[in-house]
């Protein structure tokens, strides 16, 4: 493997003239699952990474020769604006035919994304795209990039302040190993799968509380309370030193209950050629059990993510 370091914000890549003539015809498959993901920037700021790099991977899939490009997107796309698994080819992004005021500026990144490779998708250019609902980590060792994780951020955060809000919301996971090599192989056998979209969602889900309960399992005391007395009570206490400081205005007016809702939407769109891809490969192992979970968090010990535990009473998590 040859790692040629580049810039997404910038043309080619970041990379000089020769060097992205070389990859152009060299490369035969593009990956791209670069981008700078921010819940709180706008739109304006994550444009130049997020979009003018997909125009970028375009200009290199078609120069020298034809390439596949392969990308990687966010199932949040669909839920606001499902299209029966195929591509979004409108202009409303541009024509604001859809509430994007409701939108995050990542995900609207990733929209403009969409729709600029569904265009050229039009035009000959060979595009599959991937919509991964949580990625968390390694199935088998639980590793993960946990300080750029948003859940697991949000779930540190609850760990320091002793509180949690009580949502009532499954989270569709999926284990960063089985995501990777499903695209993988999805890329290697397209002769398989005729669909180009894939909405990657996991047929089991993982309830909020019992993160909470695999947490406290390891000695903390989580307490569950109202969204909206978490909101107005205990993240007002919160400092910079809180894992959720960077994303409290997600969750501060209404304790989470909107982020909560947008969450549940994931389950309810349409994967059947995922399943079939799944089901193609033999890769349906990807039920995120206790036994995953506790894994999943004593690599987060290991690594010194997880905050020091209050070792004061025990508290019952069964009595919530």
């Amino acid at each position: 493997v040859t790692i040629v370091v580049g810039d997404l914000a910038k043309s080619l890549l970041g990379l000089d003239q020769a060097t992205f003539d070389l990859l152009s015809e060299e490369v035969d498959y593009i990956y791209h699952c670069g981008a700078y993901v921010h819940h709180i920037y706008n739109y304006e700021t994550l444009r130049n990474s997020n979009v003018l790099s997909t125009l970028e991977i375009l200009k290199l899939a078609i120069s020298k020769k034809n390439k596949q490009i392969h990308y990687v997107s966010t199932l949040s796309t669909t839920v606001n604006y499902p299209n029966d698994n195929g591509f979004v080819v409108e202009d409303f992004f541009y024509e604001a035919k859809l509430p994007l005021e409701g939108l995050s500026g990542y995900v609207q990144t990733k929209l403009a994304s969409e729709i600029l490779l569904a265009k050229a998708y039009q035009r000959g250019v060979q595009v599959f795209i991937y919509r991964p609902s949580w990625i968390v980590g390694s199935k088998d060792t639980g590793v993960c990039s946990m300080e750029n994780n948003h859940l697991f951020l949000l779930l540190k955060g609850c760990m320091q302040v002793g509180y949690a809000p009580k949502l009532k919301v499954n989270l569709n996971m999926f284990p960063v190993d089985f995501v990777s090599e499903l695209i993988v192989r999805i890329s290697l056998n397209g002769d398989k799968i005729k669909q180009r979209v894939f909405n990657m969602v996991n047929p089991y889900d993982v309830s909020w509380s019992s993160l909470f309960k695999c947490i406290n399992s390891f000695g903390y005391k989580v307490k569950m309370v109202s969204a909206l007395n978490w909101g107005q009570k205990h993240l007002e206490k919160i400092d910079k030193d809180n894992a959720i400081y960077p994303l409290v205005s997600l969750y501060h007016a209404d304790g989470g209950v909107n982020w909560a809702v947008s969450q549940s939407g994931f389950s309810n769109i349409g994967n059947d050629n995922t399943k079939t891809a799944m089901k193609i490969f033999d890769l349906n192992d990807v039920k995120i059990d206790d036994t995953t979970l506790r894994c999943y968090f004593e690599q987060l010990r290991q690594d010194d993510f997880m905050p020091s535990i209050d070792m004061g009473d025990a508290f019952d998590y069964e009595k919530l």
